[in-house]
């Protein structure tokens, strides 16, 4: 982003407006705000998230950049959306960086993307991050990290059923397995039973049976290729018209335009 944001504020000299799905503390936006402003003088930016880390970081881009307005949405993506699109009417850029795209199976994130179209005008345009197709061993060691830090994450989901709804899990009879799917493209994240046990959820005044080595499905991260991006883009007519990546292919940011 560092290096690019002036070549996208630059094919986007006619914009005003950036609006960003899942903002957050808008660290890598700083980049793209600055090179907005620098090419256009001033610039709207409106962050829709469900944090309110949001709000603190406003105030936060509020004080750095004098030419910058911001009017955020605390709501989810959808509604969010929805809102941005009925109140604004000038040209603009709505930016969803980092892969969260990935986290939708390919059904919801062509749904989604079209929900994107939706709320944008011809000349719009789109800056969204990709996380690509790489060596499989490559993939495979990022979520099964030497230090946890993933195993933690995923094990986490149990630790959240037996203090919210009251489960009987025991974190040493699971262990975490994620692996890539070639055929589907995606990173699996399972927690493998590792012996047969049953578990109480008192919550919900259920008991579940597991064998020896039956896996809960956690949670999928979708890889992409190029051809899967124009898929996307095609599906919400929608054209790309740049894809920038890192020097090892292993991310892209791509720009889709609305015709």
């Amino acid at each position: 982003m560092k290096n690019i944001s002036d070549e996208v504020a630059g094919l986007n000299s006619n914009k005003k407006v950036l609006v960003e799905l899942g903002s957050g503390s808008s660290v890598k936006t700083k980049y793209l705000i600055n090179s907005f402003i620098k090419s256009n003088g001033v610039l709207k930016y409106v962050p829709i998230d469900v944090s309110e880390i949001m709000i603190s970081s406003s105030d936060d881009l509020v004080s750095e950049f004098e030419e910058l307005k911001i009017d955020g949405i605390l709501a989810e993506y959808e509604t969010g959306l929805g809102i941005a699109g009925s109140v604004i009417k000038e040209p603009k850029m709505i930016v969803f960086l980092g892969s969260s795209i990935g986290n939708f199976n390919l059904t919801d994130a062509e749904k989604f993307i079209r929900h994107i179209s939706d709320v944008m005008n011809p000349g719009d345009s789109l800056l969204i991050g990709f996380d690509l197709v790489k060596d499989t061993a490559v993939l495979n060691d990022a979520y099964n990290d030497s230090a946890q830090y993933t195993a933690m994450f995923n094990m986490n989901l149990l630790k959240r059923i037996n203090s919210e709804l009251q489960g009987e899990f025991n974190l040493e009879k699971f262990s975490h397995n994620a692996f890539f799917n070639e055929s589907q493209s995606r990173i699996e994240m399972h927690l493998v039973s590792l012996e047969e046990q049953e578990i109480c959820i008192h919550a919900i005044r259920e008991k579940i049976q597991f064998d020896k080595d039956e896996t809960i499905h956690t949670e999928n991260s979708y890889k992409f290729n190029n051809d899967m991006i124009y898929g996307l883009a095609s599906s919400a007519s929608l054209e790309v018209e740049k894809m920038w990546k890192d020097d090892k292919n292993y991310f892209a940011l791509c720009m889709m335009r609305k015709g």
